[in-house]
């Protein structure tokens, strides 16, 4: 019997819940993962859910906008376990509106949510991964690091900014055995967007499936220790929206 890709390996991330960060979850348990999960409301399991996912699924309550709170969840899961092998900064939230018309205490939590709770995260997990001389951090950032979109200038700014941040850290920790991934998609059918665009557009938009599959596979190739996977641009068959 072929082994499991990710057999026994740990794995904290957040917004698993739902969209793309619940049908990577499935994957990368389906591999032998445990997965730890981080998010604000919890996810109620569906009754044709297998055994096995139910037990390797792991959700801790959190507003990671809260330092404190973050802090919190992940002294709870180190006690849990001795060592998280793979960290997937998934969370994210968007306003879709003209920046004069935007709420500023909603801007704050987009970059709070997108951006610094993701820094925040590998600040605490890099440690061990350094000491250890292994460990994996995937940044699922936005097409908009590529092309910025009018309506979402927050957004585009926040993902802008976790690219940038994935793109220094790399250079620091590369010769240290640390891989630095980041996913770019583009449009997929998650709740990101608000149900008149999910009406209109879902059509021409990409599954949380699809792109899940995508991810884990960089995730499988870079396990390799001679190479990593810096980069992947996934974007629906019919160009962007």
């Amino acid at each position: 019997m072929k082994e499991l890709a990710l057999k026994d390996l740990n794995v904290l991330i957040t917004g698993g819940n739902k969209g793309i960060g619940l049908a990577l979850s499935k994957k990368l348990i389906q591999q032998g993962a445990n997965v730890y999960s981080l998010s604000r409301t919890a996810y109620n399991h569906s009754t044709d859910e297998s055994d096995n996912f139910k037990k390797h699924f792991h959700q801790y309550k959190c507003d990671i906008t809260s330092i404190l709170q973050l802090q919190s969840a992940f002294s709870e899961i180190k006690a849990a376990v001795s060592n998280i092998d793979i960290l997937i900064n998934n969370a994210g939230i968007s306003d879709f509106n003209p920046f004069s018309e935007s709420d500023l205490s909603l801007a704050e939590k987009i970059i709070q949510t997108n951006l610094i709770a993701a820094i925040n995260l590998t600040h605490f997990i890099l440690p061990d991964m350094i000491e250890n001389h292994k460990g994996m951090i995937v940044n699922i950032t936005s097409i908009s690091v590529k092309e910025n979109f009018a309506n979402c200038s927050v957004y585009n700014a926040s993902k802008s900014g976790l690219i940038s941040f994935s793109r220094s850290l790399r250079k620091e920790v590369r010769t240290k055995g640390i891989k630095i991934i980041d996913i770019i998609p583009g449009a997929t059918l998650t709740d990101l967007w608000d149900d008149e665009s999910k009406h209109q557009y879902q059509n021409q938009m990409m599954l949380p499936d699809d792109v899940s599959e995508v991810i884990y596979e960089c995730i499988r190739l870079s396990m390799n220790e001679r190479m990593m996977i810096e980069e992947i641009i996934i974007t629906p068959q019919n160009g962007n929206l």
